[in-house]
């Protein structure tokens, strides 16, 4: 059996633009809004430059189920023996009871472990939870990869990803999930189906609860309560998630709605290379 498998089109084209309908979208005052937007052009001009270098990226990840270690030059050295397109997104099988791990293209046009491109990047510190989605949506335009650079499938990490106000369903998701993660939420890039189209979105555990969050809705909505649970989320298969360490495979049915159950088996564990 090969070691590798591509995730076919749920993630190697992300289409299809989520809209929310939520009850009573809260405005932002004047001032405030303001402000904000000094807060986010101030944040382009002081994004760290090595956030923005993919060499940063590179790393290693741990198979859980028999502590192998695989590199990112074992993921180039497969690709060319298979002859496979670097044009997508790959779950990897490095195990006998199934996936441990994927790795997609980034615009240094190598492939790294998706954990990567979360590379601890918040544009500004805010105590509103709200913010991060609320500045995402001002700032950021959804385009495909295709449309974009004419290829398939390619990540901007998530510091790129404020940077550049073009980018598709992951870019946006990476993007708002690290800068959760930065504001100390336990937040996490799903990826898998909407309405049986490759997508990905993030959830984040506030309070107790499961949120699911659009990060390619540009309905901006200034409260966190506005935003839906994840229990009540329709017409969403999710496949895998992932944090900055850590990748889940969904063990149970693709039409779930818990994001905690005991069906999200760990995997892998990743571990970025300093330097």
């Amino acid at each position: 059996m090969k070691d590798y498998w591509p995730l076919l089109a749920l993630l190697l084209i992300c289409c299809g633009i989520v809209w929310w309908q939520p009850n009573g979208a809260t405005s932002l005052d004047s001032h405030f809004a303001r402000q904000l937007g000094q807060q986010m052009e101030l944040a382009v001009s002081t994004i760290p430059p090595d956030l923005l270098d993919s060499r940063r990226q590179r790393g290693e990840v741990q198979v859980l189920s028999n502590g192998r270690r695989i590199y990112e030059d074992d993921i180039s050295a497969q690709m060319r023996q298979a002859g496979n397109s670097a044009e997508a997104t790959y779950l990897w099988r490095f195990e006998a009871d199934g996936y441990s791990t994927a790795t997609a293209q980034g615009l240094d046009n190598r492939h790294h472990f998706v954990n990567s491109y979360l590379v601890g990047y918040a544009p500004f510190v805010t105590d509103k939870l709200w913010v991060p989605l609320y500045t995402v949506a001002s700032r950021k335009t959804y385009q495909l990869d295709s449309q974009q650079y004419r290829k398939q499938d390619l990540w901007q990490n998530s510091a790129q990803s404020y940077l550049y106000t073009r980018g598709d369903c992951e870019d946006h998701a990476l993007l708002l999930a690290d800068w959760l993660i930065e504001s100390g939420i336990d937040a996490r890039v799903v990826m898998g189906k909407y309405r049986n189209e490759g997508h990905a979105w993030v959830v984040a555990f506030n309070e107790g609860e499961a949120f699911l969050l659009e990060a390619t809705d540009k309905r901006k909505h200034a409260a966190w309560r506005h935003y839906p649970k994840a229990i009540l989320a329709n017409h969403y298969a999710p496949d895998l998630m992932f944090n900055r360490h850590t990748l889940w495979i969904n063990q149970g049915a693709t039409t779930t709605r818990d994001y905690d159950g005991t069906h999200w088996q760990k995997r892998s564990l990743f571990k970025r290379h300093s330097g």
